[in-house]
């Protein structure tokens, strides 16, 4: 017993820690041109602390990958009270965190833009992401290899990991992003397609957790 008395706060600890949730992109193809594999491309989201959350997009290094990030659009529109999607949820006024791994990099944030004329949203697109092109296009953009994150405050602290996972699945929060050096020299944009996967170590704790409880069960019973 004395195993399972320590173990059982340990787990619960591994399965209430923060978590990081992979969501699903896809092009949005707006033109004819050949598109990259979505599955070169990783986006997630984890909740840091009670009052923040990383969003993180990856570039990821694999044969054949060799296309450069470059704007980011986050969803939905910022210039309406009524809207519920990034501006209700995350407060636009407070300092964000921005840390790119990979390479020398100087990012902004722009809370008025548009998506670009290739890039759709009923509502708008209420925060871009920008490079700052003076470095040049290895320095401006997400290269293979190379990872963004970007760690925003909650206008509500109260706002739990399952809230967000909602509102991903159902693109209340979207994210778009434009894809340049694509095989062929062509260039594209992706964007989230509402499918949130729910981390595995959470469901492994969890299973964790059952098993020793069976266990226990088990050694009372004899």
């Amino acid at each position: 017993m004395k195993l399972l008395k320590f173990a059982v706060p340990a787990l619960f600890a591994l399965a209430s820690g923060a978590q990081a949730y992979s969501i699903d992109v896809y092009s949005l193809t707006t033109n004819d041109d050949a598109d990259a594999d979505a599955s070169w491309f990783d986006l997630s989201f984890e909740m840091t602390t009670n009052n923040s959350v990383t969003l993180s997009l990856a570039n990821l290094a694999v044969s054949g990958n060799n296309t450069k990030i470059s704007d980011i659009y986050l969803g939905n529109s910022c210039g309406s009270n009524l809207d519920l999607g990034f501006c209700s949820i995350f407060d636009t006024t407070a300092a964000s965190s921005l840390d790119y791994n990979g390479g020398n990099m100087s990012y902004s944030l722009d809370f008025s833009p548009n998506g670009g004329s290739e890039i759709y949203n009923n509502a708008g697109w209420g925060v871009a992401v920008l490079g700052d092109a003076s470095g040049g296009s290895d320095n401006s953009t997400i290269n293979a290899g190379e990872t963004l994150s970007l760690t925003f405050t909650l206008k509500d602290p109260a706002t739990t990991e399952a809230m967000l996972v909602a509102a991903f699945d159902d693109l209340t929060l979207g994210v778009a992003f434009h894809v340049q050096s694509l095989p062929g020299g062509f260039s594209e944009k992706y964007g989230t397609t509402g499918t949130v996967y729910v981390p595995e170590p959470a469901t492994l704790g969890l299973l964790t957790l059952g098993l020793l409880g069976l266990g226990a069960a088990r050694r009372r019973s004899a």
